[in-house]
């Protein structure tokens, strides 16, 4: 081989390295950016999964607070028919025993 045709592949390899250093770095910074990307998107999903489990317990919270007032609205109401209901049985006997 000749210094001219040594010279000449040490070029095209020379080159062919450049080539393939720049392609690995192109699939590198793709592979950063996607694995961010990645990141990001599970980093969401994380948050708006705490989100939704805090207002969950909110909305539990609160439902527990309305049912307990509709239980005991409706404790009221059955004392206070009750109630009436005895008045107006109690009226009706006196009524009856009147007579």
């Amino acid at each position: 081989m000749s210094v001219e045709s040594i010279i000449a592949s040490e070029e095209r390899l020379v080159k062919l390295l450049e080539d393939a250093k720049k392609r690995a770095e192109k699939i590198i910074a793709d592979a950063e950016r996607r694995s961010s990307e990645l990141k990001m998107g599970a980093r969401r999903r994380e948050v708006v999964r705490k989100l939704l489990e805090k207002e969950e317990a909110k909305a539990k919270s609160e439902a527990k607070k309305i049912l307990d007032k509709y239980n005991r609205e409706v404790t009221k109401v059955k004392s206070t028919s009750n109630s009436l209901l005895r008045k107006a049985a109690d009226a009706v006997v006196e009524e009856v025993l009147k007579v």
